[in-house]
């Protein structure tokens, strides 16, 4: 029996440090990355060189969202492409398919990239290149939004807002409000479930940017953010 409750401690132990060791990774994984670009605000770590139009391409997406209504944390935020790859495989452990990531734990302002063109914008995931409406500018957008959500309320509450808001608000502030189109294309989809198609021409959470569009008074998302988790904070 002793032996059975020391084996079973170094294995909890060994399942302890490699979670340990995951979050100080993911948290400060700049030892992975040997080169960056952009600006005070908005750092872009990349295994490869960065083209001379990184720092232009990272002041105008940060000058975007500090004309949102829900501006970026204030610290730098730093993005990291992995690219394919060990890298890849490593950080995007936690959603191998994704072409954006931002871990809810750590003290990092981090966000994980899949792959990117920044000359031409667009976000490889796969070996694929990403078209518009999604573009790299997006993507960035759509994360960053989400650091700014867990800079406002916290890792809890953060968690407790309801998928359709969460991700319907960082697509509303990267895309804009739900227009006719989207909803035509809703409506034509209707029952049919997930539909890949939607998502390729109206942002990666179509249905969810209708639902925050139909809540949202005067593009005010701090308000439903706030509304739905029970409280009203100072704005930051």
């Amino acid at each position: 029996m002793r032996r059975f409750f020391r084996i079973t401690g170094y294995v909890l132990g060994a399942l302890l440090a490699v979670n340990v060791a995951f979050v100080g990774m993911i948290s400060f994984p700049g030892w992975a990355f040997a080169h960056v670009a952009g600006t005070e605000r908005l750092r872009i770590h990349s295994p490869d060189p960065l083209p001379p139009e990184t720092a232009v391409f990272a002041a105008r997406i940060m000058a975007d969202l500090d004309a949102s209504a829900l501006p970026p944390p204030d610290k730098t935020t730093h993005i990291y492409i992995t690219g394919s790859g060990w890298r890849e495989t490593l950080f995007f452990a936690a959603a191998p398919k994704a072409g954006g990531l931002v871990y809810a734990i750590g003290p990092g302002n981090v966000v994980f990239l899949s792959g990117a063109d920044i000359a031409a914008n667009r976000l490889i995931n796969g070996g694929v290149v990403i078209h518009p409406p999604r573009t790299l500018a997006y993507f960035i957008t759509h994360e960053i939004v989400h650091l700014s959500q867990l800079a406002r309320y916290g890792l809890v509450d953060y968690l407790r807002l309801p998928q359709a808001i969460r991700e319907g608000i960082a697509d509303y502030l990267a895309l804009g409000p739900a227009d006719g189109a989207l909803r035509d294309a809703i409506v034509d989809t209707m029952g049919e479930g997930p539909h890949f198609d939607l998502m390729e021409a109206h942002g990666a959470y179509p249905k969810h940017r209708v639902f925050v569009s139909d809540l949202i008074a005067d593009g005010d998302v701090v308000a439903l953010m706030d509304q739905t988790l029970g409280k009203r904070l100072p704005a930051r």
